[in-house]
């Protein structure tokens, strides 16, 4: 089966971060009890993050592109690689709706076959 790159770019309005880290704790700050009570540090989130049956890369981002490093950004990206029956495991086990942002974040999702680059279709595990 084909893996998936789930990409997951938070930004903020009139932020600036030095560092993914300090865009990911504060992301946290405002949004942890709608996201997930229990990640309130990023500590917590990369402890979270190991145990899972994917891997995950994050990048501190600007207008939700990458910046080079020692670059303010407004944001971070989560790039995680699942395989296709993780994923659609993942979704099945998890039918609720993606929660409402708070603290001026914002996001946009995109799943990519890594091989060829292209997304894949939104549903494709219906």
């Amino acid at each position: 089966m084909a893996d998936h790159q789930a990409t997951a770019a938070y930004s903020k309005t009139d932020a600036t971060f030095a560092t993914t880290d300090a865009a990911l704790q504060d992301f946290l700050d405002s949004n942890g009890t709608n996201w997930d009570p229990d990640l309130t540090t990023v500590a917590e989130y990369n402890t979270w993050r190991d145990g899972k049956n994917w891997t995950e890369t994050r990048h501190l981002t600007s207008g939700r592109k990458a910046v080079a490093t020692g670059t303010i950004g407004n944001g971070f990206a989560l790039v995680r690689t699942h395989t296709e029956a993780n994923l659609k495991s993942a979704i099945n086990a998890d039918s609720s709706l993606a929660p409402v942002l708070s603290g001026g974040w914002s996001d946009v999702h995109e799943d990519i076959d890594p091989a060829t680059g292209r997304e894949y279709q939104d549903r494709w595990w219906v």
